[in-house]
């Protein structure tokens, strides 16, 4: 009797479902079968699945007599590490980002220098107010390490002191800062013209990312979850200048529906500015809702889009950072519109 495949659940076969003609007829759209739980990460009609998916029985039916069974599991396994290997790739570790900004940052411009600098200070501290345990942090600060030490604080201070978790809005605003340090030039732009700004950057980045790590991120990582993201019509402006009486409800429901279709055709295509630009501007709106007062604090209302909010920027502003710093000479970066000025 042969070993079973050693498959480990990853889901990252189901998330490329078109890159193979077997497979192609799964894509819901993204690339990622139509059948796979983007929470659980499990397939949905597992028992019923396709005989592709069934990898024992597909063999048995189409490749028995073609190649042995180990040579077959041996390739596939190299495929499978491959995978996952890209899909580790995409991840850009904040500890090695800073390293390397230390490494190097005696060669920047140093306009370049502070927007870096300044950038990875946000991103170390949205890392802080995004970590499960919080009140650990809070724990070390006050030096209390026992559980005698517990009556230094009032059981009032305590209680509120333990339910201490994540900070998903400041984790937003201090991921949104991180961003404003990358890409903002003049503060005195209105809304229109700062997201001309905030468009042309993600074009440059974009074309300067040789090595494809946004690219991965986004269609290996991030698809569906920006998918929904695009889709959340609390997200999208035209809902609010409706609500606000500055359209009419047609006005925004054919806004909506042309947004959707141009992302729709960037999914299909893949098309990683377009759908970047759209993601954006969703997250444009959402930070106008937060630091404007449009949102309460913690709010079960919007904890889906601001979560994911924070689940995309932690991943693509490190992603951001590394293609820059790898051009750190290209001129559009520009100079930052508040420069570092020693005291008088």
């Amino acid at each position: 009797m042969r070993e079973p495949f050693p498959c480990n659940a990853c889901g990252e076969c189901c998330r490329r479902v078109n890159e193979s003609k077997l497979t192609a007829f799964l894509d819901r759209g993204d690339g990622t079968c139509r059948y796979f739980d983007d929470s659980s990460k499990l397939c949905q009609i597992y028992l019923d699945r396709p005989l592709i998916c069934r990898i024992e029985e597909f063999y048995a039916t189409h490749l028995n007599e073609q190649i042995t069974w180990q040579k077959f599991v041996q390739l596939n396994v190299e495929i499978c590490q491959k995978f996952q290997q890209e899909k580790k790739g995409v991840d850009m570790d904040l500890d090695d980002l800073n390293q390397l900004h230390h490494d190097q940052r005696n060669h920047y411009p140093e306009p370049f220098r502070l927007r870096i600098h300044r950038a990875i200070s946000w991103l170390k501290r949205a890392e802080v107010l995004l970590a499960d345990g919080g009140s650990c942090e809070l724990n070390r600060a006050l030096k209390i390490n026992t559980p005698h030490s517990k009556t230094r604080l009032s059981k009032t201070a305590w209680q509120v002191l333990e339910k201490t978790q994540s900070d998903w809005d400041f984790g937003f605003v201090s991921l949104w800062i991180a961003f404003n340090a990358i890409y903002a030039r003049d503060f005195n732009l209105k809304t229109s013209q700062d997201r001309a700004v905030l468009r042309e950057f993600l074009n440059r980045i974009c074309r300067l990312d040789k090595d494809k790590q946004i690219y991965n991120l986004v269609w290996q990582v991030f698809s569906s979850d920006l998918r929904s993201l695009v889709n959340n019509r609390y997200v999208f402006q035209s809902f609010w200048d409706f609500h606000n009486g500055s359209i009419s409800r047609d006005e925004f429901e054919h806004n909506f529906h042309v947004a959707n279709q141009k992302i729709s055709s960037a999914l299909a295509q893949q098309d990683t500015d377009t759908l970047l630009i759209a993601v954006f501007d969703r997250l444009y709106t959402l930070r106008n809702q937060i630091v404007h007062g449009g949102a309460t604090w913690n709010s079960s209302a919007n904890r889906e889009q601001v979560k994911s909010a924070c689940a995309f920027l932690s991943k693509i502003l490190p992603v951001f950072l590394h293609v820059m710093m790898n051009n750190p000479h290209d001129e559009a970066w520009g100079n930052p519109f508040y420069p570092f000025v020693k005291g008088d």
